[in-house]
């Protein structure tokens, strides 16, 4: 292992665990999500860690890259309750990073809705339509 991988390793692994804590004494609300939001800001900004050398870019072909980072039963940054309602646009010509965390993986997501407000309609939206790239799992 490299050590860059190494430290995006001891990164990740204790980032997961300062969260699991959090959640596990308080539960899942507004509060205890913004401290986790903190965690994952803080995680954002070791941009040696996360580079295009370790995670590169979407080849123009594809729509974008997943990587997974950790799946564990169990830029600016946000938080959302399961119950509400986002979406993700990209409106740079410059590609970018996202990080996302979710409570369950995507194989376990099985109650997301897709909502098209133009037609008023929603529709299922379980798992993830981007294969996840795990040649960089951490965890």
């Amino acid at each position: 292992m490299t050590n860059i991988a190494a430290q995006r390793k001891e990164l990740v692994s204790a980032s997961m665990e300062n969260i699991k804590s959090i959640i596990n004494s308080r539960g899942v609300n507004r509060d205890s999500l913004d401290e986790v939001k903190n965690i994952v800001a803080a995680m954002t900004r070791k941009t040696d860690l996360f580079g295009d050398a370790e995670f590169p870019t979407p080849k123009p072909e594809e729509f974008a890259k997943i990587y997974l980072l950790s799946d564990e039963e169990g830029g600016e940054a946000i938080a959302f309750m399961p119950e509400d309602i986002h979406h993700i646009n990209v409106v740079s010509e410059t590609p970018t990073r996202h990080f996302h965390l979710y409570g369950k993986g995507f194989d376990h997501q099985t109650d997301r809705l897709e909502f098209n407000l133009a037609e008023g309609t929603t529709k299922s939206a379980s798992g993830s339509f981007i294969p996840v790239d795990e040649s960089r799992r951490v965890l």
